[in-house]
């Protein structure tokens, strides 16, 4: 039973194709917005039904409250096997960066499959400051073009 149950989990992981696989990685800003432990939840269902059901059964009764733990474990367990289904890892990453964690802390939190790299937080965090520049930029420039009398300047700092 338990090789039975290893070889559906086996294969319905294999399906998740790494590189187009979009609903388990970031893809954009918008991933990181929008994020929502239920529709997470189904995305996770829908792949691998396996998994979630033995880890839906391992956490009993009451699911909904805990609903983040059994993402959080399959999330962890399909970044063990391809670092780039980190949706939830780059997260928690950021989250954490945020936070004030030092680069240690979240290098060992990424060696136990909970957040991306140090490495990857800084590189993330500086591409969604450039996406958020150049949508800033846009915007000024559309409302400039349409409002003769609205002059801005956007000051931001460079390193």
């Amino acid at each position: 039973m338990i090789q039975t149950l290893s070889k559906d989990i086996e294969f319905e992981v294999s399906q998740l194709p790494k590189r187009r696989e979009t609903a388990l990685k970031v893809v954009s800003i918008q991933d990181l917005l929008t994020f929502d432990w239920g529709s997470q939840a189904e995305i996770l269902q829908q792949k691998i039904p396996t998994l979630m059901s033995i880890l839906k059964s391992s956490i009993g009764d009451n699911l909904n409250n805990r609903l983040p733990y059994v993402i959080v474990g399959a999330s962890v367990i399909l970044y063990g096997r391809c670092q780039q289904l980190n949706l939830l890892q780059y997260i928690i990453g950021l989250t954490l960066d945020r936070c004030g964690l030092n680069k240690e802390g979240l290098n060992i939190l990424h060696d136990i499959g909970l957040s991306v790299s140090y490495t990857s937080v800084h590189n993330k965090r500086k591409s969604l400051v450039k996406q958020h520049e150049d949508n800033l930029n846009s915007v000024v420039r559309k409302m400039s073009t349409t409002s003769p009398f609205l002059i801005v300047q956007i000051p931001y700092c460079k390193k």
